[in-house]
Order: structure tokens, then sequence, then C-alpha cells
């Protein structure tokens, strides 16, 4: 199981994939989420066919919190740290997965800064950047990614528009959902239960913990019995994102 970005580069990503044995698995826990696992059945049960749209923001604070350098702010990781490279990767991966298509790499464009200095020296890698681009089926995503936001702004906030609805979902109301059908003119407020099995480290999302669970259950499954889960992520999934962080 390798963390994600699969590398700080994509020719060693590549050579990873290359000499991987067989069963590896990056470590896309996101997909694990309930909240996905919502979205997901929502789209089924309501028929909300193809995704048209996929925005997504994750802001944290910590390039404001964190006063002295770590390696994490050197440009020898420019491809796998800052806002962009690592924070990007799980919501670039969603759009994947639930979009059920790649992005198309040449078609890419980014907007990026950083936080100038701390204490000890220069930062060299982004803080704050937007990815913006389309799948391979059509579909378009903008992806805004910051350690660097005011406190009323943290936490993971997506919108997906499909062909026949929207869904919306905000980390500051956790246990639901927001639905709109293109056919109706109300908002349903969608709830779910979903009970937590572990408790989530501070400023991580709601679930966190727990999507860990159930990616190492998908793997030790796929292991043993040769059993593939479609949420887990091969390693030519984590290639395909090392491709799009490399064009930032």
């Amino acid at each position: 199981m390798c963390e994600k970005p699969l590398s700080t580069d994509l020719n060693s990503a590549r050579y990873l994939q290359e000499i991987a044995p067989k069963g590896s698995i990056v470590s896309f826990n996101y997909r694990y989420n309930p909240v996905i696992d919502m979205i997901m059945r929502l789209r089924n049960e309501k028929k909300l066919g193809e995704l048209h749209f996929f925005s997504a923001e994750f802001n944290k604070n910590s390039a404001l919190t964190r006063h002295h350098l770590t390696w994490r702010d050197s440009a020898q990781q420019s491809k796998s740290s800052g806002a962009l490279g690592d924070l990007s990767c799980h919501l670039l991966d969603l759009f994947c997965f639930i979009g059920e298509s790649p992005v198309v790499v040449h078609g890419i464009k980014t907007v990026k800064g950083h936080v100038g200095t701390k204490s000890d020296g220069q930062v060299e890698v982004d803080d704050n950047g937007y990815v913006m681009g389309s799948s391979e089926k059509g579909a378009y995503f903008r992806v805004h990614a910051s350690k660097s936001e005011t406190d009323h702004n943290l936490g993971l906030h997506i919108q997906l528009v499909f062909e026949n609805g929207e869904i919306r979902y905000s980390t500051h109301h956790e246990n639901r959902l927001l639905l709109i059908l293109f056919n109706d003119t109300n908002t349903e407020t969608i709830g779910f239960d979903a009970l937590k099995r572990l408790p989530d480290p501070p400023r991580e999302l709601p679930f966190w913990s727990d999507s860990f669970i159930h990616l190492h259950d998908d793997w030790c499954a796929l292991i043993k019995y040769g059993h593939s889960s479609p949420k887990l992520a091969d390693l030519s999934s984590g290639l395909h994102i090392q491709e799009i962080i490399e064009a930032f």
C-alpha cells in the first residue's frame, strides 16, 4: 500500500508501478468515506445520470499555524506537497472515480500562490491554488485546495452537477447532503446516521479514521481471496493522478 501521491515525480511513479507486487494499491481512502457512499447511492436511486460538473474546496490553515519550516516546504517536494500536491490528490481522484473517466491532462489549468516565508526560511511550495479541467467524457471540474484559509472557510465543500440533479455537501454539516432535482423546485435535505468506530484526528475530515478500516478490509480481501472492490485504487489510478500533478 502506497500513500498518495504515488511519488514525488512522474518518472519514479512509473518505476514504482513497474516493480510493485500484484495487489498493490494507492491509499485514496476518501473513496471509502460514507459521504461518498451516499453520493453514489443517490446518483443511482434518483437516476441523476452522468456527472457534468464537479466543484470541490478543501481548506486548511496549517500554513498559518505552523511557523517553522519542515520537509513539506521544500521545492524537492513540489509535486507531492503543498496545497495542490497534497490536498488536491484526493479531490481529483474523486472526480475520476465518481465521473468514471480520467482527466484530459493536456487541458489542465492551474493558479497558485504561497506564504512567502516562515520564521526560519523561505516556503518553496504552494499553499493555495486552483486546478481546472475536464474529463475524457466531457465533465468539467474546479478544485480549490488551500492551507492558508481563515476559520470560517475551513473544511471540505463539494458540489456535483449531474444530468438530472445536483448534490451539495459541506463538512460544516457533516451528517447531511443537499439534493436538488432539476424537475422539482424543492431542495431536499438528506441526513445519514453513519456511526464512527474510531475518533478522527484534529483537522481531518469526518469519518477519516473509519475510511481506512474499510479500505484495509477490501485490500485484505483482494490479497486473500482475489476479490477486487471497485473502490480500491490500483497503481494505475495513482499514476494518473501523478500525471495530473506533473502538469501543475
